[in-house]
């Protein structure tokens, strides 16, 4: 279920009487899905809040990310998981590879609109899930970043359970990432990532 656009100005409203001074919007589930997204966090910055949003990316586009910026969002995380498209719809089972690539050019939008807006805000963040899937892509990820003009790119080792037990990163995946991470924070450092 999606929370009513009311019930969350009563619960934000709440949470800022009480001293929150930051709202994310993430979970199970996307938050760019809900119809009033914008406006929830038009809201919450009328409150005097920081907003962030946790996105696996799929629903942006121009429109949508110059009007969040337009609301005042300060932060959008976009958990990529990929340093490729050929690998991107492996980790992101529900989607295709080609979406990588448009993830991408709407991030890259959102950089340039940002800098004719003379603007920082939103600051985008890349997330990464590593597993055996793409930890050969660690530098191709820290690349991507740089070139969405993200201030931070974070590796996070997949947690396994039942189901995901074949991702799990073996030594020889560790070993891959510890010989690119010394290129990786070079990269960042050059890019004050």
């Amino acid at each position: 279920t999606v929370m009513d656009l009311d019930l969350y100005k009563e619960f934000a409203t709440s949470l800022r009487q009480t001293g929150t001074r930051q709202i994310g919007l993430s979970g199970i589930g996307e938050p760019l899905l809900h119809k009033d997204v914008v406006e929830t966090v038009s809201f919450a910055k009328s409150l005097g809040m920081s907003v962030w949003i946790t996105t696996n990316g799929s629903r942006l586009n121009p429109d949508l990310m110059r009007d969040l910026a337009m609301a005042g969002l300060d932060d959008l995380s976009v958990s990529i998981n990929a340093g490729a498209p050929d690998e991107y719809g492996l980790v992101h089972s529900n989607q295709e590879n080609a979406r990588f690539n448009q993830i991408i050019e709407n991030l890259i939008w959102l950089k340039e609109y940002k800098q004719k807006q003379g603007s920082d805000l939103p600051r985008i963040s890349l997330s990464n899930v590593v597993s055996n899937l793409n930890s050969h892509r660690g530098l191709d990820m820290m690349k991507t970043g740089v070139k969405v003009g993200a201030g931070n790119v974070s590796y996070r080792p997949i947690d396994t359970f039942d189901r995901t037990n074949q991702y799990a990163l073996g030594k020889e995946h560790l070993d891959q990432l510890r010989t690119a991470f010394p290129e990786i924070r070079q990269l960042a450092a050059e890019n004050n990532i």
